[in-house]
């Protein structure tokens, strides 16, 4: 039996003692205390072999962290605060630190060893206290997993910089860039029989930030700690990557090989308005399986548009929320194609598929008031309008394209929709005849679709059909005047 682990959570911990700082004051002896507040947001015992203090500097050595919650140990050899020659302050710590997290394997119970290795890492730190800088640089960190047989991973980032501020005040906020050249992540599982490896690398990888300091989280209740009001702010950009993955069972073995050029991704908390979102350019998957005699799978798009917009904690206004997704350029290899068109009957033109909606939308109860282990609960949210703006889809000559407005009336469930959508078709009819051709789509069945588009459509000529779905808030639906319900 397996269970899960704040693998992560320690990980990122460990990661920022060997990149950036946190905390200060101009006193060496108080940089550090104010430092080790860091961990406060989590259940942590800080222990300290000795202290030292030099005229110039203060150095703690022998540091022990326990993360209480996930079982977790960091073993940190010293930690130094300077002041330099020609004025100011600098940070430095032991190029290796160690540690350990309760391993996956309930039988067995082996704890999960991992070092971090720093080199050329240093921070400068300037400005007053409250308002704290630092500027960071390091040759190269890596982080890996020593002697464990349920995990391995491997990650390096080199030649990274970084500036960030720390404003002290109800609810500290840390502000900043980073800047690194490259990342490589490498992990891999051997559990039961099934083994999942994977070889992940970015290059130029920069970004900005703005994240609230929370401090006494309750591990075991986090939205009870979490404030919709506190802004927060995570932007990255990425000039390519790549990704191996493999996994292997009695079955036999399955890769697949991601590439992608530019990207952009962005996670924001501003004015209560939570917003996920990302784009990326030339992004290809390279699919292999011949062990289950699947042929190999090349699939590619020009671009993919990912977007979630939600407002938090409303519970007197509606405020507007966004669904985007979108692919543009979507191709597939002629191996694709031939598995279920070997006569080359569909065209190979690219396909783009856009879905764009929104709608306003209202909370029930407060985030903190909803109990996430419910699975019985009513839905905490309620929608009040939705606006289609688009959901297009252009694949093998036939195009789709939909646009509308619906009303909802919530004070019955399901909600009544009040609106209307409009649909329009072009090159249906021409593709319904390839698919028969190709053997994708019985001919009567064709035959059956082209009787009800001529009832629920309008033949507009050249194939191209258009409807127009109404939906009354007595129940009643139509399309193309037809009565649906």
């Amino acid at each position: 039996m397996f269970r899960s682990t704040r693998f992560w959570t320690a990980a990122v911990a460990v990661s920022a003692l060997s990149a950036t700082p946190v905390f200060s004051d101009a006193q060496t002896t108080e940089i550090l205390e104010e430092y080790f507040e860091l961990f406060k947001s989590a259940p942590v015992t800080i222990d300290v072999g000795t202290k030292d203090d030099g005229s110039r500097f203060t150095q703690w050595n022998d540091i022990v962290v326990k993360y209480e919650s996930s079982d977790a140990v960091l073993n940190i050899p010293w930690i130094k605060v300077s002041r330099k020659l020609l004025g100011g302050l600098e940070m430095t710590f032991a190029e290796e630190i160690n540690g350990a997290l309760k391993g996956f394997n309930e039988d067995t119970a082996e704890p999960i060893k991992f070092v971090v290795i720093s080199k050329g890492a240093v921070v400068g730190i300037d400005g007053e206290a409250g308002a704290r800088s630092y500027a960071s640089e390091f040759d190269e960190v890596t982080f890996k997993t020593v002697g464990s047989d349920d995990i391995s991973i491997d990650a390096i980032v080199t030649d990274g910089t970084s500036t960030q501020t720390i404003k002290k005040g109800e609810i500290d906020v840390s502000s900043g860039d980073f800047s690194v050249a490259s990342m490589t992540f490498n992990y891999a599982f051997d559990v039961e029989g099934k083994a999942l490896g994977s070889a992940a690398s970015f290059d130029k990888l920069t970004g900005t930030f703005e994240i609230p300091l929370y401090k006494d989280i309750d591990q075991e209740d986090f939205m009870s700690s979490f404030d919709a009001n506190q802004n927060m702010l995570i932007e990255y950009n990425v000039a390519s990557g790549l990704a191996k993955t493999v996994v292997k069972d009695i079955n036999g073995t399955f890769n697949v090989v991601t590439k992608h050029g530019v990207g952009f991704g962005k996670f924001a908390l501003l004015d209560s308005i939570a917003e996920m979102s990302g784009e990326t350019q030339d992004v290809s998957y390279d699919i292999t399986a011949p062990d289950i005699g699947l042929p190999p799978i090349e699939l590619g798009m020009k671009e993919m548009v990912a977007k979630f917009v939600v407002p938090l904690d409303n519970t007197e206004d509606a405020k507007a929320s966004e669904i985007k997704f979108a692919m543009t350029g979507l191709n597939m290899s002629e191996g694709v194609w031939s598995i279920f068109d070997p006569k080359a009957i569909l065209p190979r033109d690219e396909a783009d598929l856009d879905i764009d909606l929104s709608a306003n939308m209202l909370w029930l109860k407060k985030l903190a008031e909803i109990n996430v282990n419910d699975k019985h609960q009513a839905p905490p949210v309620a929608l009040e309008s939705a606006k289609i703006n688009a959901i297009n889809l252009r694949v093998a000559g036939a195009e789709l394209q939909t646009d509308g407005a619906i009303v909802l009336d919530n004070s019955q469930f399901p909600p009544v929709p009040d609106g209307t959508v409009n649909v329009s078709l072009k090159g249906a009819q021409g593709l319904l005849t390839k698919l028969s051709e190709a053997g994708l789509l019985p001919l009567q069945n064709a035959l059956a679709i082209r009787g009800m588009s001529a009832v629920f459509f309008e033949d507009q000529g050249d194939d191209h059909l258009v409807s127009t779905i109404k939906m009354n808030k007595n129940g009643r639906i139509t399309a193309n005047d037809v009565p649906i319900k």
